[in-house]
């Protein structure tokens, strides 16, 4: 039997043929797989659309490209073309995603970024990351700050190998870690960021659960997630491709971004709190006799479940 590595094992199981990505059958929103911000309501692409404005105008409010990576099914682009925001401005919006984007990934990875937002909503946890294990507290040859195991799937079933085979910046990040701990290891979406970036865009908007440290993630444990039909397991035991496998973002393993913060903080900042109190001044008989009274007086409620600290208030927002 071949033992594989598990970022290996995930490229294939999500991005492979018939892969949970690449099969075609991946759904989100309240009868899909998963539910993500854009499938809240509009006003999260609305607020959103806000920061894009404040860059457009920085560059000088010409003809910009807005790139959504990872779009699915293109709730977010489609929800912003049709917002306030967005509304006659030079915005050229593509998306991203195997399936349904304008691009694939491989083919965004070529495309000039001058003059364009690149922006990645729950992309990263999704990259194909590694699991490594501090075993010990020597440098024995395997880590100057410890000795680590990494994580390996034979016919679905974890197993653990010695390994040194790793870059040089993740020991010193978890140099503290207690013997015993795993933690993930963001290689694939660290040299992502940094190509993005080498491209010099406008801005590159990324958001994710996750946390600034490494350290911390690795403490807390639970991390390493699957979710299927809504439901969420943390029992990495027996893996296969019938479900989204991911995990939560260590920050502090990406470029250091020029702003960090609250999915809750980022929407406040950009005007959320000014667009549900529009919404709250609507007279109720309004709001039931006019569709367009109706959709503003929706974000109410979708402003409480985006800034929600249980849920979705608590992502970290990471802009460069």
């Amino acid at each position: 039997m071949t033992s594989v590595r598990f970022d290996d094992f995930m490229q294939k199981a999500l991005y492979g043929d018939g892969g949970f990505y690449t099969s075609g059958s991946v759904t989100t929103g309240s009868r899909g797989d998963f539910i993500t911000s854009p499938n809240v309501g509009p006003l999260f692409a609305e607020v959103v659309g806000r920061y894009f404005e404040t860059v457009w105008q920085q560059s000088g409010q010409g003809e910009i490209t807005i790139y959504d990576v990872g779009c699915n099914k293109g709730d977010f682009l489609n929800a912003l073309s049709k917002s306030d925001v967005a509304r006659d401005k030079p915005w050229r919006l593509v998306g991203v995603d195997y399936l349904h984007g304008d691009l694939t990934p491989e083919e965004f990875n070529e495309v000039n970024l001058a003059n364009s937002i690149v922006f990645a909503n729950e992309l990263l946890d999704n990259m194909p990351f590694r699991v490594l294990r501090k075993v010990g507290k020597e440098p024995s040859g395997t880590g100057p700050n410890g000795a680590f195991q990494e994580l390996f799937v034979v016919s679905g079933q974890r197993t653990w190998q010695s390994t040194n085979d790793f870059p040089a910046w993740v020991s010193s990040l978890v140099q503290e870690l207690e013997i015993g701990i795993e933690f993930p290891v963001h290689q694939q979406a660290r040299a992502w960021v940094e190509q993005v970036l080498e491209r010099k865009p406008l801005s590159l908007l990324c958001i994710d659960y996750g946390m600034a440290s490494s350290a911390e993630l690795a403490d807390r444990g639970d991390w390493l997630r699957l979710y299927q039909d809504h439901q969420v397991s943390t029992d990495s035991t027996n893996l296969n491709s019938s479900a989204d496998i991911t995990t939560d973002v260590s920050f502090d393993q990406l470029p250091k971004a020029v702003n960090l913060q609250t999915q809750a903080q980022f929407l406040k900042e950009h005007g959320i709190d000014e667009l549900v109190a529009e919404a709250e001044k609507l007279n109720p008989a309004d709001a039931l006799a006019n569709l367009a009274a109706m959709k503003i007086k929706s974000r109410i409620s979708e402003s409480a479940t985006l800034l929600d600290q249980a849920s979705f208030g608590s992502f970290l927002v990471a802009g460069w």
